[in-house]
């Protein structure tokens, strides 16, 4: 529900379009290979990337899109919790968090960008056990950075939403730069 009165204060509102008749597309581009299972959904281009973190390691990056999108659209940055839970969710979602992903994903018209934490699933880094609050705030930041770059999104339309813990560090992460 707040995600929905999130979007509407933008003045957007859910799609339910067409292209979630079309087959979904999963793509892994960069150089840190795809080991866990993949995403897939019906109508959305879902691409595993990575981030190189200032210490060196890669993190996991998962955006997704509409298939349907033309010209830059508006992204929602997830900043996940202080567990070490995956943020993707190939299959059927199995509880609440997976549930809002997938409703995210396949019906705001948005792109959704997820990050895994370091030390988790493909992520290098630190066992994500190990890993203190500035290493996982680090991993956010740059891509975060990495989000400012991407010419399909529409840069003045980025919102961030912290889940849990997430929650208080998602102000960390965007810092100073605006957000819608």
């Amino acid at each position: 529900v707040a995600v929905v009165l999130a979007l509407c204060a933008l003045g957007m509102t859910p799609q339910t379009s067409a292209a979630q008749a079309m087959r979904g597309s999963t793509s892994v581009v960069g150089e840190l290979p795809a080991r866990d299972s993949l995403e897939r959904h019906v109508g959305i281009l879902v691409r595993y990337g990575d981030v190189r973190v200032p210490d060196g390691y890669r993190v996991r990056t998962i955006s997704t899109r509409p298939i349907a999108a033309r010209g830059p659209i508006p992204a929602i940055f997830v900043v996940g919790w202080l567990s070490c839970d995956p943020v993707t969710s190939p299959g059927v979602p199995s509880d609440g968090y997976a549930r809002l992903i997938s409703d995210l994903v396949e019906r705001s018209g948005y792109a959704v960008v997820r990050v895994e934490k370091p030390g988790l699933g493909d992520s290098e880094g630190p066992r994500c056990e190990d890993a203190d609050f500035s290493t996982d705030l680090e991993a956010y930041r740059a891509a975060w950075r990495q989000l400012a770059e991407d010419s399909g999104v529409d840069q003045r339309r980025k919102v961030v939403l912290g889940l849990s813990n997430g929650g208080a560090i998602a102000p960390l992460v965007t810092g100073t730069d605006a957000v819608a």
